[in-house]
């Protein structure tokens, strides 16, 4: 017993933090106790598991990575995975792949997730603040947050909450250039690898914001070149490492029109009611509102309890999260930038993903200041922060999820045809198609002169027979640069055709110039040159880098011993 008191007040420090962040852990998980998948907004919530059912049957049928979702709009296919990565997605389909269900594997995804952003964003905020105590409420903070929990249970934001993962890495990055002369640029490359491999949105921003901080701070790179120099070697290094995943998504983007050239949200209509700041949950309907809700925004007021911070960075980052919150606001003239590239972000609300860890991390600072040197006022302080953010966020939980019979995924959910036609606002279908008309119309081959003809499916393949007088086939299949089409005569040669879309760009795909070729026809996805280039880029580039990390590694702790 006596070992164990001692082992207790030894590691007191390191228990303490592991037990808040794991309670941290089951409160944003709580709901996962339910059948249902609680209030999810169902258009949204039936993509992504379109996304993660379409990544499984790639791992069946031996595609790697998942470029189109073979059964999705009854069969024709989509082609979300070139344009939404579903990297992360293998996880949960994996998970089916060994027999799960899907609405459970959903779920061990956003355990796992959660479990991810509350390890980088600790990681990440103890390197920030220096204590082991304020970074556990950041991440209290973090994952607590009315936001991150909007999106897990709400919104079902599956891209934007597993981006959550990446956030903290770059803002470290991003403070460990500036403030601690770029020891670690390296964590800039990870953040922006990451965020690119969830959501293209959050990187964007991430950019854009990572940007503004080094032109703000231009002087400092000037007095010292060398931290630009290590800054452009990991661009180079981090663009060639995500080639896999920018090439087959600019290559799908200029090879034709798609519905996401033609924008569905304006972005000054998404604007934030500030009152929407203060409400302890926020709502979902037609406009997305989302609110921040108190215990955030109540910690600044422990402001006003310090004239000055001992460290300039408290005060920085509590005003960029400040700046950040208004910026998603009215107050924020977003319908005179809302029709220029700005507009990209559709909602201004996702500045939130990057508000809420910037502002909590300046709070926690801010707590560490006045704190943690004071015993007894630190841990009621600790203990009263911490609980606020829990009450909230089981209160925010209590308000907006539920266990209606509706949301229950049951086994065979895909086997109902009205269940693959769930894809979001459809911004990957070829501009003209629309969902409901591949709904209502049959799939058929068509010869050009009405004829239909028997044909197989297969994985992203259609193959049929072809029949005299036939010159030009319509195929049941939606365009998508990187199919291909072959015949096999009856001698066992293989003839290549053009695939081509249709002339009112209906999205169909079309097959020309049979010259005469008779036998079995086969159309099939088979990917772009540009596409496997990239794969070998990134593949190469990531070797090299996780090579040349080790071996820095190496030489800096043989550089120690020797010391």
């Amino acid at each position: 017993m006596k070992q164990k008191v001692k082992f207790f007040m030894r590691n007191r420090d390191s228990i303490i933090v592991f037990l808040v962040l794991a309670a941290g852990i089951l409160t944003a998980c709580f709901p996962l106790r339910y059948e249902s998948l609680q209030g999810n907004y169902y258009p949204d919530l039936g993509y992504h598991l379109i996304r993660i059912e379409g990544v499984k049957e790639a791992i069946l049928a031996g595609e790697f990575p998942a470029r189109i979702y073979n059964f999705a709009l009854n069969g024709w296919g989509y082609g979300g995975s070139m344009f939404y990565q579903d990297y992360l997605l293998y996880i949960p389909a994996f998970l089916c792949v060994l027999g799960m269900d899907i609405a459970m594997a959903y779920k061990a995804m956003i355990l796992l997730c959660t479990i991810a952003i509350t390890a980088t964003t600790y990681f990440c905020a103890r390197y920030v603040s220096k204590s082991r105590y304020a970074a556990s409420l950041i991440t209290i903070m973090t994952v607590l947050s009315q936001y991150y929990l909007a999106d897990i249970y709400n919104r079902a934001g599956v891209s934007e909450y597993l981006a959550f993962i990446f956030v903290p890495v770059l803002i470290a990055g991003v403070y460990d250039t500036l403030a601690e002369d770029c020891r670690h640029p390296h964590w800039i490359g990870i953040g922006l690898f990451g965020l690119l491999l969830t959501h293209s949105i959050t990187f964007a921003l991430g950019v854009v914001l990572l940007l503004i901080c080094f032109a703000l701070n231009i002087k400092q790179f000037l007095a010292k070149p060398e931290q630009i120099v290590r800054l452009l070697k990991v661009a180079v290094v981090t663009v060639l490492a995500t080639a896999f995943i920018h090439v087959p998504l600019l290559e799908q983007m200029f090879s034709g029109e798609f519905r996401f050239h033609h924008p569905w949200a304006n972005v000054a209509d998404m604007t934030q009611p500030v009152a929407t700041w203060f409400r302890t949950t926020g709502y979902f309907d037609t406009i997305a509102y989302v609110g921040i809700g108190i215990p955030v925004l109540f910690c600044l007021c422990l402001r006003i309890l310090k004239r000055r911070t001992n460290n300039k960075w408290t005060d920085r980052f509590i005003i960029l999260g400040v700046v950040l919150i208004v910026i998603t606001s009215k107050i924020f003239p977003w319908e005179l930038v809302g029709n220029t590239v700005l507009g990209f972000i559709q909602f201004p609300y996702r500045l939130y993903s990057f508000a809420i860890p910037i502002l909590s991390i300046g709070v926690g600072m801010l707590y560490a200041e006045l704190f943690e040197k004071k015993k007894i006022w630190g841990q009621c302080a600790y203990i009263f922060l911490g609980g606020m953010m829990a009450f909230c966020g089981l209160w925010q939980l209590e308000k907006t999820t539920c266990n209606d019979e509706e949301l229950i995924i049951k086994t065979g959910y895909f086997e109902e045809v009205e269940n693959t036609f769930y894809i979001g606002a459809e911004e990957w279908l070829p501009a003209n198609v629309k969902g409901k008309r591949l709904k209502e119309k049959e799939r058929l081959v068509l010869t050009e002169d009405g004829r239909s003809v028997d044909y197989k499916d297969g994985y992203n393949e259609v193959s049929f027979q072809t029949v005299d007088g036939a010159e030009r086939y319509e195929i049941p299949l939606l365009y998508y640069k990187g199919y291909e089409a072959w015949i096999s005569d009856d001698a066992g040669q293989l003839h290549e055709l053009q695939v081509v879309t249709d002339d009112n760009h209906r999205g169909e795909l079309f097959l020309l110039n049979l010259e005469n070729y008779k036998g079995l026809l086969t159309v099939k996805y088979k990917g772009t040159v540009a596409q496997k280039a990239s794969l070998v880029v990134s593949f190469v580039t990531l070797i090299g880098w996780i090579g040349y990390g080790i071996m820095n590694n190496k030489t800096k702790e043989r550089e120690r011993n020797e010391e």
